[in-house]
């Protein structure tokens, strides 16, 4: 049964790309040629009151807002995660940050306390090999 995976340096079409264009390609020039009255007839559906073709030139000519990040300040809190997590939520009942905002500190927060138990928790296992057999298992 033949290999099914590709040998390093082995061309998986060795003829190449196909010459001319694709059939997309062939449409889109088609359709090229008749966008101008295309255009027309929409704008005229609607400003007739064609909602659908309101909505289509609305969402191509002004597309929807993204939020954008703002830079956040926060006090500096000294205390535990739990301190620093009731200032991030002062600061959004407060309307200082946004609440999505918040909730990513939060989680930023959460991710912290993760990272310093695995921290702590690597030092006693540490301690504990160290006192068992004189040296960290490496």
């Amino acid at each position: 049964m033949p290999s099914k995976s590709w040998k390093r340096g082995q061309s998986g079409n060795p003829k190449g790309r196909p010459q001319g264009k694709g059939k997309l390609a062939i449409l889109r020039d088609g359709l090229a040629e008749h966008l101008p009255e295309v255009l027309s007839t929409l704008a005229q559906s609607a400003k007739a009151g064609d909602m659908q073709a309101c909505k289509i030139l609305l969402d191509r000519v002004l597309p929807p807002l993204k939020a954008e990040e703002m830079p956040v300040v926060i006090p500096n809190v000294t205390g535990s995660l739990f301190d620093q997590a009731n200032e991030v939520l002062a600061n959004a009942k407060s309307g200082e940050i946004a609440i999505t905002q918040a909730a990513q500190l939060i989680a930023s927060l959460t991710n912290m306390i993760k990272i310093f138990e695995a921290e702590e928790l690597t030092k006693r296992i540490d301690a504990l090999e160290k006192k068992e057999w004189g040296q960290p298992w490496q």
